[in-house]
């Protein structure tokens, strides 16, 4: 299974990626970060902020990125008692980006350039007795993300190799739910922030809206997994 696809709900956030980390050992971090010198305000640097939720007394919580085997920590920071986080990223290699097209949902929508690379970070923490990955930190207006409602949204974090907009809307069909998204997005080379917002939820259709930025009223928060 891929371990690019992109991520709606909490049970989605427990990705494959998450799953096989319990049986890797730490993955080192590169030393190159991430240049700051871009105009484009979606672009970050580093992820920080105060984490809510029953963080234990200290965890390891690690920016990883996949594609299919192949892993990188693109950042890393220990959580203590004062449940800050302040995590500076690293640029990745090219071994685990996609095409930038293949890790956005649908089809329908349209890129600014075709050639452009990049894939998703997620934020998977650890023990530091055992190693072994126990749950996840995410940031949203609400913790209830497997129950979005209108107008609530979850921040993603992605990497693209070169500057690119995302516009226009596409469809995709399960067995219960026709899902629409519509892209509003404005990538710069380097780490970015969006916004997936809840417009539309009904039964048998939902509709998500992809924005560049983050609102004020975001919040970091902590799963536990076991």
């Amino acid at each position: 299974m891929n371990t690019h696809k992109y991520v709606y709900t909490i049970i989605d956030l427990i990705t494959p990626v998450s799953v096989l980390l319990i049986f890797l050992s730490f993955m080192s971090c590169s030393n190159d970060p991430i240049s700051t010198n871009n105009s484009n305000q979606s672009v970050v640097s580093s992820l920080d902020g105060y984490i809510n939720g029953t963080v234990p007394d200290s965890i390891i919580v690690k920016a990883v990125m996949a594609k299919e085997f192949v892993f990188f920590t693109a950042g890393e920071d220990t959580i203590s008692e004062n449940h800050i986080m302040n995590m500076t990223l690293s640029e990745p290699p090219q071994n685990v980006l996609w095409n930038l097209s293949s890790i956005f949902p649908g089809v329908g929508f349209i890129l600014s350039d075709n050639d452009v690379k990049g894939n998703y970070a997620f934020l998977d923490t650890y023990s530091i007795q055992t190693g072994f990955n126990n749950g996840l930190i995410f940031k949203a207006d609400t913790n209830e993300i497997s129950f979005l409602q209108e107008g609530n949204f979850y921040m993603r974090y992605i990497y693209a190799d070169k500057g690119v907009s995302v516009s226009g809307s596409s469809f995709n069909i399960n067995l219960t739910d026709t899902l629409k998204y519509n892209y509003n997005l404005n990538i710069g080379k380097g780490f970015n922030k969006f916004h997936v917002k809840a417009k539309t939820i009904r039964k048998n259709f939902k509709e998500y809206d992809f924005i560049s930025g983050e609102p004020s009223n975001s919040m970091w928060f902590f799963i536990l997994f076991f």
